[in-house]
């Protein structure tokens, strides 16, 4: 896959699948929901070794999965600690 930053803004609700490669840079936006609210993210995410997943004023409700040496950030947003793996 081709390395690099890769930036997606969603309105108050998206349904998709996501996968972040080595040496690429996703990130997802919350930006159309109500004030005070989080935009819903319906996906299913993985994040490979040395790829990077920053999500913003969103609430994921499925799992995420993280490999090793791979990371993930999220700021202003909710993700339930059981809905995350890590292997």
């Amino acid at each position: 896959m081709t390395p690099g930053d890769y930036d997606l803004t969603i309105a108050d609700h998206a349904s998709l699948h996501v996968t972040v490669y080595r040496e690429q840079r996703a990130s997802i936006t919350g930006g159309g929901a109500p004030t005070g609210q989080l935009a819903f993210l319906d996906a299913s995410m993985r994040v490979m070794p040395q790829g990077e997943l920053v999500l913003n004023s969103v609430h994921v409700s499925k799992a995420i999965k993280v490999e090793l040496y791979g990371v993930l950030t999220v700021r202003a947003g909710s993700l339930p600690s059981s809905e995350l793996s890590m292997s």
